[in-house]
């Protein structure tokens, strides 16, 4: 079977117009996290902390899923390193990768209060997804949530093969489901929610960002899906 190849898509917050030096790190990738590897059916998580000036909740929490597998010499893994974040699924296999930011809790069920209360909307205006090249279609799912925990709302991104290029998501978008993002008090990025069988390799790593705009940072400038491809078996 051959794998094909998909690169890279970029992931950001932008900043609303004129909000230069107001920046906001969820996570520049700085600091790293071993590689987390599950072969077979079943599920691994680890957590790494960090100063929240670099990973907002001073914690990042990987969980890597498989659902279901050909053999078990199959399976997912994801680590973070030299800056970047790496997701790998095998062929024939079906597997979520989830990476949490809810505060000092050790643990991959979400604290959906772990955060307090972020204004993400004081200097954000919405999500921006740069797509650079793929020839699949690549689901995201951003689960966030607010009133200390109180409410959650799942939105459901597709990047889609044929529109490669910059996709902007307000935060105002119906998706939202009305999330208010000046209380943001948990937030779970969520690659191929659905569990369907695809076979790739991705390194979320760091680009530049663009002057003048100041951007709400997951990565160090954007979050780059550099490298995403489907490998030769």
């Amino acid at each position: 079977m051959i794998k094909q190849t998909l690169l890279a898509c970029s992931l950001s917050t932008l900043f609303l117009a004129g909000a230069a030096n107001a920046e906001l790190i969820i996570d520049d990738f700085s600091v790293d996290q071993a590689k987390i590897e599950v072969n077979g059916v079943g599920s691994l998580s680890t957590s790494v902390t960090g100063p929240d000036s670099v990973l907002m909740g001073e914690e990042r929490d990987i969980l890597v899923d498989v659902t279901s597998v050909a053999n078990n010499n199959l399976g997912a893994s994801a680590f973070v390193g030299s800056g970047f974040l790496s997701v790998s699924v095998d062929t024939l296999t079906s597997a979520t990768v989830s990476v949490q930011y809810d505060g000092t809790d050790n643990s991959p069920n979400i604290n959906a209060a772990g955060l307090g209360s972020r204004n993400f909307a004081l200097n954000g205006s919405g999500f921006l997804f740069e797509v650079l090249s793929q020839d699949l279609d690549l689901g995201i799912r951003i689960n966030t949530w607010w009133g200390g925990g109180a409410s959650t709302n799942s939105a459901n991104l597709v990047t889609t093969s044929s529109a490669p290029g910059v996709v902007y998501i307000d935060f105002s978008d119906p998706i939202f489901g009305g999330t208010d993002f000046t209380d943001i008090s948990a937030l779970e990025f969520i690659f191929n929610p659905d569990g369907e069988s695809k076979a790739y390799d991705v390194s979320y790593g760091m680009v530049s960002v663009p002057e003048p705009a100041s951007m709400f940072l997951f990565g160090a400038g954007l979050l780059g899906f550099a490298g995403m491809k489907r490998r030769k078996q």
